[in-house]
This record gives structure tokens, C-alpha cells and sequence, in this order.
């Protein structure tokens, strides 16, 4: 059935803007682990050098956001080298606040250099957000030193007056020296046609971690490699979540449809990976309804029920998740963006999946879309017309057409012999879709030479600025 539409009382916009897409288809800086407090550290820094210490603290109430809670620690240390001289020591809390800087140290020996020094530091615990601290010692170019801890002791300072809170008492804090370093990496799903070509090896960046061990938690945030990484004093187990979200879908075109389609209605394979990214209402599975869901979305029409377009699965789940065709929606429903670990040696890896994008072709690896480019052909010649067509004989499977207009008024009607075409006005944009919807999805036989898409509209002839478009025939085929 053709499809016609009238769009009455109308005025052409002064500009507009044209999005056409066609489808023709066949068949923290990561720290290395600070080392034992007694190893011996090369200073190789042509310019003088400083080394990180990374200390966990662990405790009860440690770090409390109270802008009258304090933490005093004691420092007991000695700096040993044999070569150059040690110049100062620094101490930063975990967010790179000077706690004290320019430590004066007391010279013992001089032929060992052997340098101490004994401080009573007082940190603003509001500072502070997560049980960390730093301490870095300075030295000349290739000395090397041995920093060896004599003790550290801490005390709760509340209020400033040094006291124990009412209904509590000054335990010992723990305070652990390296501490269990827990990792791993956020990778963009391995399988996609397109890279992330903003980071390195398909390195998901900015994606916010949370780690909780027995008895403290840490967060951090994934680099430009996808890699993270946090310290804990327990030894587990740990629970590791990524907590981002994503506002906005990435790469998703009509040719998400047509693969969504032509998978449910079993005429191409159903990879595991599927259900993960097709699944947009969080179902289980992947089903016509979420096929509308992304209709609706291109088509600019409300799509609240997707509150996140982007899902983050542990790889150790995946990879136990059964071949799809023994599968059940329990298997999917029953993994999410955490996991627990009891190994803190084992790299824990997680995969970035955005939903909606069936073919991989999202290249935001920082969230974001993407669509690929066609040639079209748009005429307006003849006053108070748009056509559209594609230049080639074809069969086509899926089409969308934005159009930028002030208000619905401007066009007054849309022609095509493509059945059943959906449009929608929204925001100054006309939003116009079409996907073969045929039991044995037959495809349009298209005559390059007719028009595709007629727009009628009133006033002057536009100004037509060409977006964003992209094109599969059947003789590029489509894979999954």
C-alpha cells in the first residue's frame, strides 16, 4: 500500500536540515604496587626523582565526611642510602591534598646518610574519601634508598580536642603497607566491526568502578586502556561493580533493525552476544518489543523505558553463559555489572556492551554515535517539492529521513510507495521511518529512476544540508 500524508496549514522553514539514511540488505593513572617497605629503590630521574608510597588504612568510621573529624598520624621512619642525598618527604591524602611538605630530616650518619624523621601529622579527614594516603620521599638523581618503617601509630582526633566520641573509643587503626591490589579490564566487545580509535586495544575509558572488600571499599575509574585498579588492606572477598550509565545510545541505525528482525523471525544465527545488546527493556531476551522500543527511538518518540544504553558484564559470566539455544532469559537476568572475587591476583575483566548497536558499529569508546555515509540524491526543482532517491536499482529493506523544520506546519504532505511509512515531528526535526515488515521479508524492488520520498511543502525553495547517512546493498552483505 503507498503511503500518503497531509500535513495541513503549512509553512516551509528558512533552512532546512537533511538526515537521510538508506539500507538495502540480502540475506587514576593506575599506581604499580608500591614495594615492601624494605626494598631498595633506584632513583633514575636525570632531574631528581620522587618515589610514591601508597598506604591503606583500615578502621571503622576511617574517613568519616565530618568537617570536625581529624586523623592524627604518627610517623616513624628512616631513610637509608649510600649514594646522594635524600632532600625531603612529603605526605598527600589519596586526592592530591598537601598534607605536609618539605619534611625536615634528621641527618644520623653521614657516611651512610641515614636520615630520620619522626612527625605528627594532622590530616582533615573531609579531605579524604577513601582510606588511602600517600607519602613520597625526594631524593638526588641515581641514588638509591631503602625507606624502612620503625612504626606508624594514629589516633581519632574529633573536634579538634583529641577525645573520643561519646557513644564510641579510640581503637588502633590497621594500617597495611601494600595492601591487595584488585584489577582489570573494560573492554568494548571484542567481536564489533568497528575500533575505538580515542583509546587503545578497544579500551573502554571513564568507566566508574567500585571494589568492596570485608572490611573497606575504594573507587576508581578505568584509563585510556580500559584498565582500573584499587588497593585494599582485607583479603577479600571482593565485590566489583562498574556503575556508569549512559544517557544516549551509540551507533544505533536502521540496520540494527533489520538484523534485530531477520534474528528473531531464526533466519540468521542468535549469538549469546545478542541477547545483551537487542535485550533494551531488560527482559531477558531479545523480542519484537524491543525492536519497537528502538523504532521509537529513532523516530525521536518518548523511549523512557530504556534508562541505560549501556550494559557492563563481567567476562568470567559471559563466558559461563550456555550456547544461546539452551539458553533462558534466567541466564541473562541473573548477570549484571557486578561481580564477586575472591583472588585478587586474577585480573577481572568486563565487557561493554551499548544497546541497540547489533552490528558494532558504535567508535565512541568514551560513549557517544556514530553512523557511516551514503550518496543520495535529493532534488528540488520543481517548486514546493522534495524527491529522494538512491542511484541504483535495488531492493530495499529499511530507510529513515530527518528533516529539520520550525514546526509541523511547514510540510504538507508526505508520498512514497513504501507501505506503511511512520513519522513523527518532534523538536524541529520531521522524523520519518520505514522497515520491510513482509512475512519472508520480500524487500522493495526500487526503481533508481521514481522518486522514494516526496515531501510537499509551502514558500520558497530550501537550502538543503546534507548529514550523516549510510547504505548496505545486497552486495555488501551483513554479518553479526
Amino acid at each position: 500500500m503507498k503511503t500518503k500524508s497531509f500535513f495541513p496549514n503549512s509553512r516551509l522553514a528558512a533552512k532546512h536540515l537533511l538526515l537521510l539514511t538508506f539500507f538495502l540488505f540480502a540475506g587514576n593513572s593506575i599506581r604499580a604496587q608500591c614495594p615492601d617497605w624494605n626494598d631498595c629503590i633506584s632513583l633514575i630521574n636525570s632531574d631528581g626523582c620522587t618515589h610514591t608510597f601508597l598506604i591503606s588504612i583500615e578502621g571503622e568510621g576511617a574517613f568519616e565526611n565530618d568537617p570536625d573529624f581529624d586523623v592524627i598520624i604518627n610517623w616513624n621512619f628512616a631513610i637509608t642510602s649510600g649514594i646522594g642525598t635524600i632532600t625531603s618527604a612529603s605526605f598527600l591524602d589519596i586526592n592530591g591534598y598537601m598534607a605536609q611538605q618539605g619534611v625536615s630530616l634528621n641527618v644520623n650518619s653521614s657516611s651512610l646518610n641515614i636520615s630520620y624523621a619522626n612527625i605528627n601529622q594532622l590530616l582533615d579527614a573531609d579531605k579524604l574519601t577513601g582510606d588511602q594516603i600517600i607519602v613520597t620521599v625526594e631524593g638526588e638523581p641515581q641514588t638509591c634508598f631503602t625507606m624502612a618503617r620503625s612504626g606508624i601509630n594514629m589516633v581519632w582526633n574529633f573536634g579538634g580536642v583529641g577525645t573520643c566520641p561519646a557513644t564510641g573509643t579510640c581503637d588502633p587503626i590497621e594500617v597495611c603497607t601494600d595492601g591487595e591490589y584488585v584489577s582489570g579490564l573494560i573492554t568494548a566487545f571484542s567481536a564489533q566491526l568497528a575500533d575505538c580509535p580515542e583509546t587503545e586495544n578497544l579500551g573502554i575509558e571513564g568507566a566508574e568502578v567500585s571494589i568492596t572488600g570485608a572490611n573497606g571499599d575504594c573507587s576508581t575509574s578505568s584509563g585510556n586502556d580500559g584498565s582500573y585498579g584499587c588497593y585494599l588492606c582485607d583479603g577479600g572477598p571482593y565485590e566489583i561493580c562498574v556503575e556508569t550509565t549512559c544517557d544516549e545510545p551509540c551507533g544505533v541505525t536502521d540496520l540494527d533493525l533489520v538484523m534485530m528482525r531477520e534474528i528473531i523471525l531464526g533466519k540468521v544465527p542468535w549469538p549469546k552476544h545478542i541477547n545483551f545488546i537487542g535485550d533494551v527493556n531488560n527482559s531477558g531476551w531479545m523480542s519484537t518489543l524491543d525492536l519497537v522500543l528502538i523504532q521509537r527511538e529513532i523516530l525521536g518518540l518518548d523511549s523512557t523505558q530504556i534508562e541505560n544504553w549501556c550494559r557492563f558484564v563481567p567476562v568470567e559470566d559471559y563466558e559461563h553463559l550456555p550456547n544461546t539455544s539452551n539458553a533462558t532469559p534466567q541466564n541473562y537476568t541473573s548477570i549484571d555489572n557486578c561481580i564477586t572475587v575472591t583472588d585478587p591476583s586474577v585480573s577481572t575483566d568486563f565487557i561493554r556492551f551499548m544497546l541497540g548497536d547489533l552490528n558494532g558499529s558504535c567508535t565512541d569508546c568514551i560513549h557517544g554515535d556514530e553512523k557511516g555515509d551514503v550518496r543520495f540524491i535529493a532534488d528540488d526543482d520543481e517548486k514546493g517539492k522534495l524527491k529522494f532517491s538512491i542511484p541504483m536499482n535495488d531492493k530495499l529493506y529499511t530507510l529513515t529521513l530527518h528533516v529539520g523544520v520550525e514546526q509541523s506546519s511547514d510540510i504538507l504532505s508526505i508520498e512514497s510507495d513504501l507501505p506503511n511509512v511512520m513519522y513523527n515531528v518532534k523538536d524541529g526535526e520531521l522524523h520519518l521511518i520505514w522497515i520491510d515488515e513482509t512475512k519472508e521479508n520480500q524487500g522493495f524492488e526500487y526503481d533508481g529512476r521514481v522518486p522514494l520520498i516526496t515531501i510537499q511543502y509551502s514558500g520558497d525553495k530550501p537550502s538543503i544540508s546534507v548529514g550523516e547517512n549510510l547504505l548496505l546493498s545486497e552486495r555488501n552483505g551483513i554479518s553479526i
